[in-house]
């Protein structure tokens, strides 16, 4: 079981999180985006997300006001591989191309 969890391919990229109801968007990247979007509800129910912009949106809105997709994946081979730079590079592309989003950490 170990050598399957170290070999595993989660899927890494690019998270969108926005607010329905002011239309705000934020960008994250993640080494597995599920883990991401899990734990940032998380994180945002107990009030302590370091993004300040986005926990108050969270608080004012709920967890019902707000969509978490995969906004793109990163195709990659080796899982131990070192993808930090790929995804910053996917990250910037990402806020380039929608210039009122803002990154999720900060």
């Amino acid at each position: 079981m170990l050598k399957d969890y170290r070999t595993r391919k989660p899927p890494m990229g690019i998270v969108r999180i926005g607010c329905a109801a002011t239309g705000d968007v934020f960008f994250g990247s993640a080494t597995d985006t599920a883990a991401l979007i899990n734990g940032l509800g998380f994180k945002l129910d107990a009030g302590s997300y370091p993004n300040k912009a986005l926990q108050e949106l969270w608080n004012e809105h709920g967890a019902a006001g707000f969509s978490m997709t995969v906004e793109e994946l990163l195709e990659y081979d080796d899982p131990a591989e070192d993808q930090t730079d790929n995804l910053e590079a996917m990250l910037d592309l990402c806020l380039e191309s929608h210039p009122e989003a803002s990154r999720l950490r900060k």
